[in-house]
């Protein structure tokens, strides 16, 4: 923790020269609610909404456009859970959740860990531990989301590289290619379409599976070359 500590004080001195983090808190309670927005503020990061029900959170969310939203699990009278939820469902891409419990409600929020909670504030609040916490929370939603990027681009290329394995086989099918020879007319058909070699390889395929055929767009035809 002391480490996490220190690493958040760093950031925190490096945060200084940019505009600060804009913050939204939801709490029931008015005097918590005061404490958390001081907090807020003299750990540098500015309050865009302070609200004490799950409409004025989600409203908060949507229209104030935080950086981050530290919810408390007693909201709305213990459905603080279901608020935390919900704003978990809009896609991963929203603020990053902070929330604000005691220990025994953790379990409130389906265990220990959460994979789409950033942080927890544990009860009582310390002042000491407020920032470092807030930006380990920033930080690791930055490289959450930089992972989650890393797998879905990495999908995507397994994806285009099985149907253009695909297309391949169909023009060595119906046209008689070498694999070195559809290989060079996709990229070929490609390039005079001015589209991806994956467009051009789904083309294909949907087109063999509807019957079409598996004959490229462009003028030019494939140039049969013998197999191996």
């Amino acid at each position: 923790m002391a480490r996490a500590e220190e690493q958040g004080r760093g950031q925190a001195r490096g945060r200084r020269a940019s505009p600060p983090r804009r913050v939204l808190i939801a709490d029931a309670d008015s005097l918590a609610r005061r404490h958390l927005c001081q907090m807020a503020t003299g750990a540098g990061y500015h309050v865009v909404a302070a609200v004490g029900d799950r409409a004025a959170a989600l409203r908060g969310a949507r229209d104030a456009h935080p950086d981050l939203a530290i919810v408390d699990t007693l909201l709305d009278a213990g459905h603080g859970g279901d608020v935390v939820g919900e704003l978990q469902g809009r896609g991963g891409e929203g603020a990053p959740l902070v929330v604000l419990t005691a220990p025994t409600y953790r379990e409130a929020l389906g265990g220990g860990h959460n994979a789409d909670v950033a942080a927890y504030l544990i009860k009582p609040l310390r002042p000491e531990t407020f920032g470092p916490t807030i930006e380990v929370a920033l930080t690791r939603t930055v490289e959450l989301r930089a992972a989650r990027a890393r797998v879905t681009a990495l999908d995507e290329e397994l994806r285009a590289r099985g149907l253009i394995e695909r297309a391949k086989g169909i023009l060595m099918d119906t046209q008689g290619l070498s694999e070195a020879a559809a290989h060079r007319c996709l990229q070929r058909q490609s390039m005079e379409t001015r589209r991806r070699m994956r467009d051009m390889a789904a083309a294909i395929v949907a087109g063999e599976q509807s019957g079409a055929g598996a004959r490229p767009s462009a003028s030019r035809p494939c140039e049969a070359s013998p197999r191996p």
